[in-house]
């Protein structure tokens, strides 16, 4: 529903400029390129909308799905909710104190949801059994 709303917004914005550009005194000419500027400035702006709200989309589905308790590979380094806190307004992930991933901050648009396989049972809170008997 919302990007629909977006479009009829912009379609409405570009319905305006032509009717004013219609009634304006200007030579046909101006009338083009005064429209065509107009009109590019709309497009611009619809484009930073969208890529602002698929932007956004992803990093709740991230927030969610780690809220959720799911694991998320991060650049190869896999992120649970055992180790790691959320920080919602800068989505960011920050290792809590005491845990293995103490003082690592990591941004969450790097991050992707894993789906669980063998190997993942073997984890134990995002770190494999050999990485915890190292620390």
């Amino acid at each position: 529903m919302g990007a629909f709303s977006v479009v009829v917004i912009f379609a409405l914005i570009i319905v305006l400029i032509v009717v004013l550009l219609r009634q304006a005194s200007i030579s046909t000419r101006k009338k083009f390129a005064v429209g065509g500027a107009l009109i590019l400035c709309v497009a611009i702006m619809g484009v930073y909308n969208y890529r602002q709200s698929l932007h956004t989309n992803i990093n709740t589905l991230l927030e969610e799905a780690f809220d959720a308790g799911q694991t998320l590979n991060c650049e190869g380094f896999l992120v649970h909710q055992n180790d790691f806190n959320l920080i919602s307004q800068t989505h960011t992930l920050i290792g809590k104190s005491g845990t293995p991933t103490s003082n690592i901050i990591v941004l969450l648009e790097k991050c992707q949801i894993t789906q669980p396989s063998k190997q993942d049972e073997e984890l134990v809170g995002g770190h494999t059994i050999e990485e915890l008997g190292r620390d």
